[in-house]
């Protein structure tokens, strides 16, 4: 009678009992649900049946696999009141996603998406390498229907692609190819359908193509091995709702004419009438349910969960073009208008009323201070209106102050939380569960779990690390970071999604390929670096970008004018690079004389160079590459200095190197040193009697700006085009 009037005002209200109206502050979601779990069964060892209850949330699905599990732990029957819509089943969603492939011309995310959906003809570990694949390359319609083979690096653009890569790419095409043939099959029968009927039988086809009967069931089977049998039992009643839907289309529409995109409409209009009703597992148990469709008669107890600011009540907004005052002024020119932002506040408020009132005896509020991933988040102003009501003989009290033995009635309840009863209650608790033949589970949760009784046993790191370790710059980085980060990417072989693209970690290896092919064009010239033009820098500048886009291009891209103004991009960004460098070598007597010396593998320094064994004769072999290597010639002796190129900010502490850090570039100078290689030698120049002598570590800083391939919106590729033409006198406007 006085929660919603503007301004609150204390009413003389007395409460018969303390729990004819509590309110309840949790830490998070997980908290509210143990609390109201847990006060349930207080009451029915008091007397109560699990009837008398009803736990109402504004969205109860929000608080899935939450509710349910405290549920589930203290052995309370839960009933979650709601009707399951058939387009949230893979079953459903593999229809339309399938449809949408073959009419939207098998868009990337329509594609995937059908991946996804569960019963697709592919694994989901082969669904992933798929989708991380097409995401890469920015894989879209033809290039996955069509004959040709997938061909471009799974690693990106780099110009190394291992055995291991080719590999991957005859998986991901066979993939591909299992994937889209039904599609293709489907797309065929379709484009020959004239009627609903007709469209409707090519759509039935392709269901039995597919064996979605047979799929459905193997779930089916796999959720009741694993005691989901409500989840199962849906899954079975889903194929059959299917073809009941598929059937009253033809006989509603059968002979209508129509298309693809018809059909797509109508069966979502059929499916969206069916719905799989969930049944009541026990006739004495808990109904849980959402405010706004709560079924519910009269209960003794309600538990409202989540009273939270914009939740429940839930926080409306205004959609329409037009305010509040507007629709005011127009509905008194006569063109009426609806407030409909009054009326949703109205529905908002009217549905925890209601819910509220569904009570006959007691009312438990609950709200978190932090969501379920630990956002902040306040309580609802219908707390501090319920505390200014009474006086503020009703306020929120937190259940993290709750002793933990007046929250736990049931053994599980009590080993789950053993941890959280204090000094004096911990005893009695102990000898409780002792006394319920448990104390084999006591001594397991009084064990104290670290980091070493988690570690990985020897046996199992040997199966791991049976051969020599093989470290670059960047994985040793990586362990000293974070050891798990380093397990997780390197052993594990998990990595984000990414698109193949320029970005800061390929531009380096833009640079030094540029400058490998432009210093290797300058030594079958007969001048000198100072002595080019810069027309014939630009020429060989030009000339090094398209070899190296030749090889890390995926082939079909061509000679397009993408490709060409990309070009012109990359050689405007790196020719004061170069000419930097031919200022500095024309006014030194150093040589570039290595691009990308590889240190290990097939590379020009021998990975024993860097090589670290321990007791066991395990051998680490340091790997990498030196960006470039410069040297000077002095009688038969040869200096030699490494050059390590950075697209950002780089500082160097002497001090760093007792700390371990920044030891990349002195190893790799000392690897070149120390090599005994006679062919490697004789090419730096060193004679009979010379010496290699280290000279120095230097660090270039190169900014190419933002360059990136592998995507850019439609709108910036056309004024790059545009632009591009107008230069060439194709357009004569100013536009």
């Amino acid at each position: 009678r006085y929660l919603w009037k503007k301004t609150p005002t204390i009413a003389n209200i007395t409460l018969q009992n303390p729990d004819d109206l509590r309110i309840f502050e949790a830490t998070t979601p997980y908290d509210e649900c143990e609390f109201v779990v847990s006060d349930i069964k207080r009451r029915v060892m008091l007397g109560a049946s699990y009837s008398d209850f009803a736990v109402i949330a504004a969205d109860i699905s929000r608080y899935g696999g939450i509710l349910d599990v405290s549920a589930k732990e203290a052995g309370v029957p839960l009933f979650i009141s709601k009707s399951r819509d058939v387009s949230s089943f893979e079953a459903i969603k593999l229809i339309y996603t399938a449809l949408a492939c073959v009419t939207g011309g098998f868009r990337r995310e329509d594609v995937i998406s059908y991946a996804k959906c569960g019963l697709s003809s592919i694994t989901r570990e082969e669904c992933d390498a798929l989708e991380i694949y097409a995401e890469k390359w920015q894989i879209s319609g033809r290039r996955f229907t069509d004959e040709v083979a997938w061909n471009m690096n799974p690693d990106g653009y780099s110009t190394f692609r291992t055995k291991e890569a080719d590999e991957e790419l005859v998986r991901l095409d066979a993939v591909r190819r299992a994937l889209i043939s039904p599609l293709l099959d489907l797309k065929a029968e379709l484009d020959g359908a004239a009627t609903v009927a007709e469209f409707a039988g090519c759509l039935y086809s392709f269901i039995k193509s597919v064996s979605l009967y047979d799929r459905i069931s193997d779930r089916a089977r796999e959720l009741y091995a694993l005691g989901e049998s409500e989840l199962a039992e849906e899954s079975e009643r889903i194929y059959k709702t299917i073809c009941d839907s598929l059937d009253t289309l033809v006989e509603v529409s059968g002979d209508m004419k129509s298309d693809a995109e018809g059909l797509i409409s109508q069966l979502k209009i059929v499916f969206s009438a069916a719905s799989v009703l969930k049944i009541p597992s026990y006739s004495d148990s808990v109904t849980a349910a959402s405010a706004k469709t709560a079924r519910l008669t009269e209960k003794k107890h309600i538990y409202l969960l989540g009273v939270n600011k914009g939740e429940f009540p839930e926080s409306v907004s205004n959609e329409s073009y037009f305010t509040e005052r507007d629709k005011a002024e127009l509905s008194e020119l006569g063109l009426p208008f609806e407030p409909d932002l009054m009326i949703k506040e109205s529905k908002a408020l009217y549905s925890f009323t209601r819910a509220f009132l569904f009570a006959t005896e007691t009312v438990t509020i609950l709200y978190s201070v932090k969501t379920a991933d630990y956002t902040p988040e306040r309580k609802s102003e219908v707390i501090d209106r319920i505390s200014a009501i009474t006086g503020g003989a009703i306020t929120p009290k937190r259940i993290s102050e709750i002793p933990q033995s007046e929250l736990t009635f049931t053994t599980t309840q009590a080993l789950l939380s053993l941890g959280r009863f204090n000094q004096e209650e911990y005893p009695a608790v102990k000898k409780s569960l002792y006394d319920a033949n448990l104390a084999d589970e006591v001594r397991l949760a009084e064990i104290k779990v670290e980091n070493d009784e988690m570690a990985l046993g020897e046996n199992i790191t040997k199966l791991i690390y049976k051969d020599d370790i093989e470290l670059s710059q960047s994985k040793i980085d990586s362990f000293n970071t974070c050891p798990l980060a380093y397990f997780c990417r390197y052993d594990l072989g998990l990595s984000e999604n990414e698109q193949a693209e320029f970005d800061a970690r390929n531009i380096g290896s833009f640079i030094h390929a540029i400058l490998e092919n432009f210093f290797a064009m300058q030594k079958d010239n007969k001048k000198s670096l100072g002595d080019l033009s810069p027309d014939e820098k630009e020429e060989m500048i030009t000339a090094s970008a398209k070899s190296y886009l030749e090889r890390v291009m995926p082939e079909d891209k061509g000679e397009d004018v993408r490709t060409s103004l990309l070009v012109r991009r990359l050689v405007r960004a790196s020719a004061p690079i170069i000419d930097g460098l031919c200022e500095e070598f024309a006014d030194s007597d150093y040589l570039p004389r290595y691009f990308e010396m590889r240190i290990g593998g097939n590379g020009a320094l021998s990975p024993e160079l860097l090589t670290i064994t321990d007791n066991d004769g395990k051998r680490t072999l340091i790997k990498g590459s030196i960006d470039r290597v410069d040297t000077y010639k002095h009688g038969e002796d040869v200096y030699v200095r490494v050059v390590d190129y950075k697209t950002g900010h780089k500082s160097f502490k002497p001090t760093d190197l007792e700390k371990g850090k920044n030891l990349q570039m002195f190893l790799y100078l000392s690897a070149v040193i120390d090599t005994k290689k006679d062919t490697l030698l004789s090419d730096l120049g060193v004679g009979e009697n010379g010496r290699l002598i280290p000279a120095g570590v230097i660090y270039v800083k190169s900014d190419l700006g933002d360059i990136k391939i592998g995507h850019s919106s439609p709108a910036e590729e056309d004024v790059a085009v545009r632009k591009d033409q107008k230069r060439q006198g194709m357009l004569l406007d100013d536009t």
